[in-house]
């Protein structure tokens, strides 16, 4: 799990969100708070992830607080340890927390961890009027936190589950079932966004002469350089993959031109520089299309893409000949 990006940016993490509110909504409840929340640290600042939904609560869900502002949850992110401020009103490390300037006094508060033991956030209530909580209140947000932090575990588990299931294991690239669940979801983003993007199709040339006479261990070089090519040449937001043996694809977002080819021309000349281990050069043949609005399925997209690889490794072998 990426911890720099909001969890709430996630399709993927509805649903424990929809039990982040349930529990959000009964801790403000039990603690007669009219205000609670499950807060979220980034290098972007504290995001409430989670807004109780009582009417008397001020502040929505999804609202940002840069890093440097004096809030009561920043104190407890920065220290890992839970806080408990009856009366604010009385310290004065408090005068400029903008909480306090809305009329909240009363904060309690524990911070949330992520499965390897950095800071998520933090889970509080926090009140208008000076509270007296006992040990009893503070033992319940504390099994609020732990559950919230069983959710996070769980998540992780299923999404590391997940990668292995969508990784291929020589290149860490997705392989098939990853690209085609990745590439169906990039495609439907485009579409809303009013994106162009193309898609590459890239085979190793001479793999099968190379695994036959030099080896398969030289085969497989190939084939991770080929993956190293594309990580290099490929923006971030781009989703590349081994389908297989030595075949590769990659959904990208084109320039401002609409055309693949200062990318494919990029991704050859990269590609040409490559020297492997066993005296050859790296030589791979290359296809692409670019994606029209009637061409929104990623299988027949691929085929496509095959089709011109083969195209243009035949015009080459011919023009080799001749």
């Amino acid at each position: 799990m990426n911890e720099s990006v909001w969890i709430n940016e996630s399709e993927d993490h509805q649903t424990m969100l929809k039990h982040w509110q349930e529990v959000v909504d009964v801790m403000a409840e039990v603690c007669r708070a009219p205000a609670g929340f499950i807060v979220q640290y980034t290098d972007k600042g504290f995001m409430a992830i989670v807004a109780s939904s009582n009417v008397q609560n001020p502040y929505q869900a999804g609202m940002v607080i840069e890093e440097d502002v004096n809030i009561f949850c920043r104190k407890v992110i920065h220290s890992n340890r839970s806080l408990y401020v009856p009366d604010a009103s009385q310290d004065p490390v408090w005068a400029d927390n903008p909480e306090v300037l809305d009329g909240f006094v009363s904060y309690l508060g524990y911070p949330i961890f992520w499965p390897n033991g950095k800071p998520f956030g933090s889970i509080c209530v926090m009140d208008y009027k000076v509270t007296h909580y006992d040990s009893m209140y503070r033992r319940l947000v504390t099994q609020f936190r732990n559950m919230v932090e069983a959710n996070l575990a769980l998540v992780e588990q299923n999404e590391s589950l997940r990668e292995i299931a969508i990784t291929d294991e020589l290149t860490g690239l997705y392989n098939r079932r990853g690209f085609n669940f990745l590439a169906q979801r990039q495609l439907k983003m485009a579409t809303r966004m009013h994106q162009r993007l193309g898609l590459l199709y890239l085979d190793v040339d001479d793999l099968k002469t190379i695994n036959d006479n030099i080896g398969h261990d030289a085969g497989d070089e190939a084939i991770i350089r080929l993956a190293e090519c594309l990580s290099h040449c490929l923006r971030e937001s781009d989703t590349s993959a081994r389908l297989g043996g030595d075949e590769f694809s990659a959904l990208v977002l084109l320039g401002e031109d609409n055309t693949l080819k200062p990318l494919i021309h990029r991704l050859e000349d990269y590609i040409s520089k490559q020297q492997l281990s066993f005296g050859r050069q790296l030589s791979v043949s290359i296809g692409g299309v670019v994606v029209d609005e009637e061409g929104l399925d990623v299988k027949n997209l691929v085929e496509k893409a095959d089709q011109e690889m083969y195209r243009v490794k035949r015009q080459r072998k011919n023009h080799v000949t001749h």
